[in-house]
């Protein structure tokens, strides 16, 4: 498997109480034997395997650039994805992005009453 490099940026969106929606965009490996690709986070900069931990994995696109993920509410750190080809053989690590998915939590016990 050829190296790969990988640009990798990072959008927070509002989430349910429980999860947070984040959104990776990266430039697809073009490979003929790609099968997926590994989203990982990490409490570091840059991402070291032994501290990562795998918040995906994502079947390699037909077309386009973007999965949409829901992580735990409250994690925070930095992402980084990895690609991994047909024999299962895993690349290096992209580039690594901050994410922080604290999100607000979805207000409760809202009610209403009448006179």
């Amino acid at each position: 498997m050829k190296k790969l490099l990988i640009t990798l940026l990072l959008w927070g969106v509002a989430a349910p109480a429980f999860a947070a929606h984040l959104e990776f965009f990266w430039a697809r490996n073009t490979e003929t034997d790609m099968k997926d690709y590994q989203f990982y986070s990490s409490p570091v900069t840059p991402c070291v395997p032994a501290t990562n931990t795998l918040l995906a994995t994502v079947p390699q696109p037909a077309s386009g650039t973007e999965v949409k993920l829901d992580v735990p509410h409250g994690l925070q750190g930095f992402a980084c994805v990895t690609a991994r080809d047909l024999s299962n053989n895993e690349s290096g690590v992209s580039n690594t992005v901050p994410f922080d998915a604290k999100s607000p939590i979805v207000p409760g016990g809202l009610g209403v009453r009448s006179k």
